[in-house]
């Protein structure tokens, strides 16, 4: 048995597993939050404020790095704290453009037919990054699609350092409703255009804009802030229940398991309780001695 988020129906369940000579196996399917937040890839050494960065962004046909294709590459360079190039490069995804992605994008079959493919453009692009750090808007897809692409078409992988805004936006704005770019830009007073957002170019020249807004934030304190210490910032709670939570299901080995569950159940019900009972991945981790844990539903 494992109700969202409680454990209301064990009394029910252990009166019929008894009438039944069945054996009842206690469990819960969490509302889990990922505390291990990655705020960078690739840690450097380097110090945030003497870095070159290209703050980039990709337009694709689809979600999945492994099944869908890039079909913009758009990108800001900067040197010494100054923009020195920009690049924008639609890219021939060699497939069909679905309506609701050029809906989105406002990029056409007709518009890449043309183009390049991914192929043909990454010399120029790898020119471009070079040993730069990068910067984007949700890393673990755009620096995802972007290796996944690289190695599909027989180059090598990028091992730049990566710094997540998303992420870093969670902890500069924990109780910020969302942290899309449009949000994350009226929280740092960056313009932001949606009629012509979700075009890689110009998502790059605004996400630059906050970039350097938020270095200056984070190293107001510490003008010689490493990339690999951001891996350090720290989670509060007020982040932890305000991120989005994915569902596990966890289930007792035993009798201290199924304490275990009852405590983890207060514990998401008072310490982390928004608009759902929440348990960050820290506290599963806890009690993995006596708990079984596993994938849940969609």
């Amino acid at each position: 048995i494992t109700d969202h988020g409680n454990v209301q129906g064990y009394p029910d369940a252990q009166k019929a597993g008894k009438k039944n000579d069945i054996k009842v196996l206690y469990g819960i399917e969490f509302y889990m939050v990922d505390d291990e937040v990655e705020y960078i890839k690739n840690p450097s050494e380097i110090a945030l404020n003497k870095s070159n960065y290209v703050v980039f962004d990709l337009e694709t046909t689809g979600l999945s790095c492994r099944y869908d294709r890039i079909i913009e590459f758009g990108a800001v360079r900067i040197e010494h704290g100054t923009e020195v190039g920009r690049m924008s490069i639609l890219i021939n995804p060699e497939r069909e453009i679905s309506e609701k992605i050029t809906k989105i994008t406002g990029i056409t079959n007709e518009m890449v037919k043309k183009a390049p493919t991914i192929k043909e453009a990454f010399p120029k692009i790898i020119e471009f990054i070079k040993d730069a750090t990068l910067v984007s808007h949700n890393a673990d897809f755009d620096f995802s699609f972007l290796n996944e692409s690289l190695k599909r078409n027989g180059f090598e992988i990028s091992t730049n350092p990566v710094v997540d805004t998303l992420a870093l936006s969670r902890y500069l704005f924990p109780l910020s409703r969302n942290h899309r770019l449009g949000t994350l830009c009226r929280n740092m007073d960056v313009r932001y255009d949606d009629g012509s957002a979700h075009r890689a170019e110009y998502d790059a020249r605004v996400l630059n804009e906050v970039w350097q807004a938020m270095l200056v934030k984070l190293t107001k304190d510490n003008r010689k802030l490493k990339h690999f210490e951001l891996a350090n910032l720290e989670t509060s709670i007020e982040m932890l229940k305000h991120i989005y939570p994915h569902h596990v299901i966890a289930l007792a080995k035993n009798y201290d398991g199924l304490h275990d569950l009852y405590r983890l159940v207060s514990m998401s019900n008072i310490e982390y309780l928004a608009k759902l009972p929440k348990i960050p991945r820290r506290e599963l981790k806890k009690k993995k001695k006596n708990l079984l844990f596993g994938s849940a539903c969609l």
